[in-house]
Parts: structure tokens; C-alpha cells; sequence
């Protein structure tokens, strides 16, 4: 709670900065400073997601993870038909139709077996989930904290740079027009006001 509320005095410290000064320089900073204040927010409620990497090391359990994460049920069920059997397949990793009939039939296909195949993998799989899902539990698959949010941010940090030096570099071109970084001042320069 207290990181929120420190973020949230942040953010109002950025927008005091841009409402409250006529400097162009000290406003592109305020921008800057609430910037920081969205991604840090991101990142820390990001975070409570988990509390390890997302690096799983064996391929069984990326396959587990991966599927599990996928596709609901019917990936959760591929994830646990792959981590129990040590295989991984591309259609064990994509999720299938939604269905743990179809996930079935689908790892079916894909190691070649026939259609009675499916029927016999989904019965043997009753009882088989729970203790993949345990297995997957205990190498981490699901304490793993979510990487999209810290993809979104290192976006949101590579576009904010971008604009922080398009605006400063705005106002340098500003300033040789008018001399001034006062934003007031650069009105009237640029009016021809007295």
C-alpha cells in the first residue's frame, strides 16, 4: 500500500511540474516524471503475479508451463500430457480447441497414433492431470511472474525516451526562434506581441 501511495505523490509531483512552471524544459520533465511513475506502478503490481523469473530449465516444464498458459483447459491437459511423458511436441504447446478430447486427439495425431488412440489417452488422463498439475507446481510453472507487463513497460520506457528527445529537441528549435524557454514569453515573441 505504501508503494502506491509513493507512486501515486510521484505522479502528482510530475503533473504539479507541468501545471505549475512556465520553463518548456521543467514541463518535459514533469512529462518524464509521471512516465516513470505508470511504468514503476506496472512493474510492481506485475510482480506480485509471482516471485521467480520466468526461465523454466527443463523442456518438459516450458512445455507445461507454456500449454498450461495457452490454452484453458485443453492446454493445461497438453502441458500435463507433456510433462509427464518428458516430450515435447509443437501441438502439445498450442492450445487445441478448448477441449480435453481435443487436446487429446490432437497429441494423438501428432505422434501418429489413431483415432481410438485419443479416446484411450483421455481416459488414462483422469487421473493423470492432478499429478502432472502437482509436477508443474512444484518446478515453479506456476509461481512464475507474468513477463507481459514488464514487456509493456520496456516499450513504454523506449517510446517515452523517444519523445523526451523529440520534445527537447522542439524546444532547443523553441528557443533559437525566441530565445526564451519561458512558454508565456515564447507566445508573445512568436505574435509579435509587445
Amino acid at each position: 500500500m505504501i508503494e502506491r501511495i509513493a507512486l501515486f505523490v510521484l505522479f502528482l509531483l510530475g503533473f504539479a511540474v507541468i501545471v505549475g512552471h512556465k520553463n518548456v524544459v521543467k514541463k518535459i520533465f514533469g512529462l518524464n516524471i509521471i512516465n516513470n511513475a505508470a511504468v514503476i506502478l506496472f512493474v510492481l503490481e506485475g510482480a506480485k503475479v509471482g516471485n521467480q523469473a520466468p526461465i523454466l530449465t527443463t523442456g518438459a516444464a516450458v512445455a507445461g508451463a507454456a500449454a498450461g498458459s495457452a490454452g484453458g483447459s485443453g492446454g493445461a491437459v497438453a502441458g500435463a500430457v507433456a510433462q509427464m511423458s518428458g516430450e515435447v511436441t509443437p501441438v502439445a504447446l498450442a492450445p487445441a480447441a478448448g477441449t480435453v478430447d481435443s487436446a487429446c486427439a490432437a497429441i494423438a495425431e501428432a505422434s501418429g497414433a489413431g483415432p481410438g488412440a485419443a479416446a484411450g489417452l483421455t481416459g488414462d488422463l483422469a487421473g493423470n492431470v492432478a499429478e502432472g498439475a502437482n509436477s508443474l507446481a512444484n518446478l515453479g510453472a506456476f509461481s512464475v511472474v507474468d513477463p507481459v507487463p514488464q514487456a509493456l513497460m520496456l516499450t513504454a520506457i523506449v517510446i517515452g525516451v523517444c519523445i523526451t528527445a523529440l520534445a527537447l529537441a522542439l524546444a532547443f528549435r523553441l528557443y533559437k526562434a525566441t530565445g526564451t524557454f519561458d512558454i508565456d514569453e515564447m507566445y508573445r515573441r512568436i505574435h509579435h506581441e509587445p
